[in-house]
């Protein structure tokens, strides 16, 4: 999740509506104070795990937001940071989004 979507998304969680990050660089920048801040903030977090420096910081991401009462979803793939992965995420996480859950939940695929 980039600084300026995640920035989007912590200021105006009732237009942007839900963000999708696929093997967020959060080590640029930390993005959890803003968003927790924000209220009830939706998004659904993808990393590989074989992503070594990404994986722990997604992972942390995902708790903060969860302890925040965000609707986070967090999916752990196997794989590594290239568009292969990202490819079949995409679709998957927009679905994810397009539909409503009612509890957060972590998904190893």
């Amino acid at each position: 999740m980039a600084p300026p979507y995640a920035g989007c998304l912590a200021r105006r969680p009732d237009l942007v509506g839900a963000a999708v990050a696929q093997s967020a660089s959060l080590w640029r920048s930390w993005p959890g104070e803003a968003l927790a801040a924000a209220g009830p903030v939706r998004a659904r977090l993808e990393v590989g795990r074989q992503e070594w420096v990404l994986l722990e910081p997604n992972r942390r991401l995902a708790a903060e937001l969860t302890d925040a009462e965000a609707e986070v979803e967090l999916v752990e793939f196997n794989g590594g940071h290239d568009y292969a992965c990202w490819r079949g995420g995409l679709i998957d996480s927009i679905a994810a989004l397009l539909t409503r859950t009612d509890e957060s939940e972590v998904r190893r695929a």
